[in-house]
């Protein structure tokens, strides 16, 4: 296990689209093991559909994630939750 204050998820470049709508554009995050962290936004901003991309809700149009220093694409909640997330 890394030490507190180290990333535990990183975006990077979190787009998705659905047809010619982009409702979450290059979006880059990054949590921390040990800290709270609080998702502000107004209506539209993409906040639900970014937690639906990391929880494996939702498949990104583009950008990655990593979650404990390994490449993290959740096929499903399923395998989010097998991940630890």
């Amino acid at each position: 296990m890394k030490s507190p204050g180290q990333d535990l998820l990183q975006v990077r470049g979190l787009t998705k689209r659905y047809g010619p709508v982009t409702v979450l554009n290059n979006c880059d995050l990054s949590f921390q093991r040990g800290s709270i962290h609080a998702l502000l936004g107004a209506n539209g901003a993409g906040k639900s559909t970014l937690v639906r991309m990391i929880a494996g809700l939702v498949t990104p149009s583009a950008g990655r994630m990593s979650f404990d220093g390994n490449e993290y694409s959740p096929a499903n909640k399923r395998a989010a939750e097998q991940a630890g997330v």
